[in-house]
């Protein structure tokens, strides 16, 4: 359940793709991790369905056949075509042999009158496959992703048969221990809500969130500053870029609108069950919205407990609690430098995704509509176009390059919002002072904390296994893949011709 695109003001359903345990490459393609994906899927539709019935020819011959089923699935699996708006009777001549109104009717939808339909194909496809497809193949299709999604809160047994198929496409040597499990779904799928209101309770300093929102007015006021400066955009473009810009809500933390979840059904019997009555609760209560005005002010029921987006169809930047940088009670200045609040911040790259190659294309309402005059959008194009080139020569593990237009909207995010958080800091005192903190200047301090944001350790299994349109790069592409754009990084490090990370000034990307 989703807001629709060109009226914002109205929930409308949305019907999307799924189905399969892989990604779609994964059941034909030739690359040695991917032939160990389909030999360990095998294995471990084997093993789940030996688990239900002790019977080791049957159980392989029903493993095979939910794999063929699957691979048949991957087939269709595509791109998305758009968010085109369908009737009923559009939908039941896509795709005639699935009964719509009997399923709207048993997943909890009274009335509807049309849909959001982003992949026609795979709806053509799984049509086709329901008249083909036998009856007992398609239950035993339901019973292993029964099993396979609630493997995490099963037994040991059940949860190690998962992990060591996955262990192929992570690289994890050993599962992480089950409170940690426990505590991840908590946090970012069942319960992030009132744990981050419980979280900013208990933990959030006094002052946080007045230095967070001070912060993000600097960034806006960052950004304006460039929106005007702009010498490639038109006057009417410019004008309806900064109504977006000003009219961007920014909420820090808990809004004080959140969910009353005291009526998920939770029990003390079983965990697995818990995790079932709580996906009910949160369908029921999609499935409700439905019927309900649009509540711009109310988060989405789903937000995680470290979360920070940018909402396209409400023109609103959330940084959530945990997500905020913490006031180091005790250290000599009671307050991290500025250097490292504005190098870490995520608020410049939520912001500026409402300006990225998606985001543009929504107004400042939310609502999708073409705001841009011809030459505007050539000229965004065209300085888009430097970004994608760069992706595109970066590989992972492999040999694989990196599609640069896959992951174009988030490179843009990252890149425009370190120009606006280095221009905010920019108007700090500690960078007019210009003093060493542990032998380093501002300048370079704030692209260390840049980078320290991004720390992560991605084992070579899991960079492997990432699809080349994935809409998000490598960690460290994403930050040498920004920096080599920025002219103060060259400036704080000395980085000249020759050296790795130097890119001449005319083959930089310089958008926004």
């Amino acid at each position: 359940v989703e807001q629709q695109e060109q009226n914002t003001d109205r929930w409308i359903y949305s019907l999307l793709q799924s189905g399969i345990s892989m990604g779609p490459g994964a059941y034909s393609g030739a690359a040695p991790q991917q032939t160990q994906m389909r030999e360990g899927f095998h294995e471990y539709a084997f093993k789940t369905f030996l688990r239900l019935q002790r019977d080791s020819a049957k159980a392989r011959h029903r493993a095979d056949a939910v794999y063929e089923l699957e691979a048949q699935l991957a087939k269709a699996s595509d791109q998305p075509s758009g968010n085109q708006t369908i009737g009923l009777a559009e939908l039941n001549q896509l795709a005639p042999t699935i009964d719509w109104h009997r399923y709207f009717r048993r997943i909890g939808i009274a009335s509807i009158d049309s849909v959001i339909m982003r992949n026609p194909k795979f709806y053509q496809a799984l049509d086709s496959l329901l008249l083909t497809t036998s009856l007992e193949t398609w239950r035993d299709y339901l019973r292993f992703w029964l099993i396979k999604v609630n493997a995490l809160f099963l037994d040991d047994s059940a949860f190690g048969d998962l992990f060591i198929w996955q262990r192929i496409s992570t690289g994890a040597l050993q599962p992480s221990p089950r409170w940690q499990r426990v505590q991840y779904q908590e946090m970012n799928f069942w319960l992030g809500q009132p744990l981050a209101r419980l979280f900013e309770g208990q933990y959030s300093a006094a002052g946080e969130k007045t230095r967070q929102h001070a912060l993000a007015e600097s960034l806006r006021e960052a950004f304006r500053r460039r929106i005007e400066s702009l010498d490639w955009m038109s006057d009417s473009t410019r004008k309806r870029a900064l109504l977006k810009l000003a009219q961007l809500r920014i909420t820090i933390g808990e809004s004080g609108n959140g969910i009353d979840y005291s009526s998920m059904p939770l029990r003390r019997d079983s965990y697995v069950l818990n995790v079932i009555r709580a996906s009910v609760w949160y369908h029921d209560r999609y499935m409700h919205m439905l019927t309900q005005p649009v509540d711009r002010r109310t988060k989405d029921p789903g937000a995680q407990f470290a979360d920070d987006w940018y909402d396209y169809r409400n023109n609103e930047v959330v940084l959530s609690a945990a997500e905020t940088i913490p006031i180091v009670p005790g250290s000599p200045d009671e307050v991290l430098d500025d250097a490292v609040v504005y190098g870490m911040t995520v608020l410049g790259h939520e912001i500026s995704h409402g300006f990225d190659s998606e985001g543009r294309h929504y107004d400042a309402r939310g609502n999708k509509a073409d705001w841009w005059t011809a030459a505007d959008d050539a000229a965004f194009v065209a300085r888009a176009q430097v970004m994608i080139d760069q992706y595109n020569e970066f590989t992972l593990p492999g040999g694989v390059h990196l599609n640069g237009r896959s992951s174009l909207p988030e490179n843009l995010a990252e890149l425009v919002g370190c120009r606006v958080a280095l221009d905010g800091f920019k108007k700090t005192e500690q960078f007019r002072k210009n003093e060493r903190i542990g032998g380093f200047t501002p300048l370079q301090r704030f692209f260390l904390a840049y980078a320290f944001r991004h720390a992560r350790h991605e084992r070579k299994e899991f960079l492997a296994g990432r699809r080349a349109d994935d809409p998000y790069p490598p960690e460290r592409e994403w930050v040498n893949g920004v920096l080599v754009n920025i002219p103060e990084f060259y400036e704080a490090f000395d980085v000249k011709p020759g050296d790795r990370m130097y890119r001449a000034e005319d083959r930089r990307v310089k958008v926004w």
